[in-house]
């Protein structure tokens, strides 16, 4: 199960290399060793190795069908979505098995949407304006999977790693789908980024890469000025995240429908 492993992509130009360097990254691309499925830990390189890549979107048009096709092997139970937007993926879980569902937001107006998608479609959720720290509703212990598409990136890990721990039920996953560090540093998307509705990137994106280095050397996450601590995802990241919320690493591969990484964690059927 869960048993996928990075794949190499194209090795960046040589002006991207000289780059990259420059900032301390290296410009090799690993193959498929550089990431394996441990039972309990990652195989990861050293900490600035290998996280400047490119990483490029590899998986199907229909995205949420890839998101079907990544849970197909999750043992069905209540679910959770943090950042749920507007219910696409609680409407795949719906029909996939997973009850009951809830789902956590920050927007009013994707949550409405969200309400409004499933009533139509007949599926039952709870729906929350809340921030993924608080998830008293939802009892200790209860949940057979959290789902994070797109959202993880933005989380504070400290303060989620006790609310996820607390619902994940012994033997539940948490699968998350992050933003790569290599889209913040992707020169196919950075030459965008002078453009006049977008030149806020040239303030957001240094920042980002800066707040997920020192979150690397110290496991300090920094706003440095922003509203939300985002961070673009890399091994050392995950396995910081892993071993805060006291997770399983099973799997870590590529995003079926984002550039960046696909997580999947379990908890210990144990504790």
């Amino acid at each position: 199960m869960f048993n996928k492993a990075f794949s190499s992509s194209k090795q960046p130009r040589r002006g991207w290399s000289f780059l990259t360097a420059a900032l301390g990254f290296t410009a090799e691309t690993p193959g498929e060793d550089s990431v394996t499925a441990g039972a309990s830990s990652l195989s990861v390189a050293p900490p600035l190795r290998s996280i400047a890549r490119p990483i490029h979107f590899s998986g199907t048009p229909d995205k949420y069908q890839a998101i079907g096709n990544t849970l197909a092997e999750v043992p069905k139970g209540p679910a959770v979505e943090i950042g749920c937007g507007k219910g696409c993926s609680l409407l795949v879980l719906a029909r996939m098995g997973f009850a009951p569902l809830y789902g956590f937001d920050l927007s009013p107006d994707c949550i409405e949407s969200a309400r409004n998608l499933l009533r139509a479609a007949g599926t039952h959720c709870r729906l929350f304006v809340k921030d993924a720290a608080d998830l008293g509703d939802i009892p200790d212990d209860s949940m057979a999977l959290i789902y994070c598409r797109n959202t993880f990136q933005y989380l504070d890990h400290a303060r989620v790693a006790a609310s996820f721990s607390r619902v994940l039920r012994p033997g539940g996953y948490l699968v998350i789908e992050a933003m790569g560090l290599g889209f913040y540093l992707w020169r196919t998307h950075l030459k965008n980024v002078f453009s006049a509705d977008r030149r806020w990137t040239l303030f957001s994106y240094p920042r980002v890469v800066i707040r997920t280095l020192l979150y690397q050397c110290c496991g300090q996450q920094l706003l440095l000025g922003a509203t939300a601590p985002e961070m673009g995802c890399t091994l050392n990241v995950i396995q910081r995240f892993a071993k805060l919320i006291k997770l399983q690493v099973t799997s870590v591969g590529p995003a079926p429908s984002l550039p960046g990484y696909l997580c999947v964690l379990r908890k210990s059927v144990y504790e």
